[in-house]
């Protein structure tokens, strides 16, 4: 098992669009993800159920919504609803936020990025 200071999670909002299986599965996975950042390795139970995980994420996570400059699919404010993030985020405690990006132009990555950086710094001891 390895351990990361944070997870990147990239949704491709085209696809969630057409087909809402794949917004279940997203839906699915980035609740595991915040499951996951949330655990407490003070806890010996919590290690234990470590043991049945591939990795553990770090307490921050930073969700990249591409292809924004095609404006397709679901828009930031409908995704973070349809995922539920607020609450999922709020009840596992985990630092997280949403961000549209572009892949063509670069638009957003830099703040992205940037508040990667600034989440990662604060939490250095």
């Amino acid at each position: 098992m390895s351990e990361s200071a944070a997870t990147v999670f990239v949704i491709d909002p085209g696809l969630v669009d057409r087909d809402s299986l794949y917004l279940s599965e997203i839906r699915s996975e980035l609740r595991d993800i915040f499951i996951r950042a949330s655990m407490d390795s003070s806890y010996s139970d919590v290690l234990e159920a470590r043991k049945n995980l591939h990795f553990q994420t770090g307490k921050i996570v930073l969700i990249l919504v591409t292809k924004q400059d095609l404006q397709v699919g679901m828009s930031i404010a409908e995704l973070k609803t349809a995922l539920n993030l607020p609450q999922i985020g709020h009840e596992s405690g985990v630092t997280w936020q949403i961000q549209s990006v572009s892949g063509i132009t670069g638009d957003g990555l830099y703040d992205a990025f940037d508040w990667l950086c600034v989440q990662l710094n604060a939490q250095k001891p």
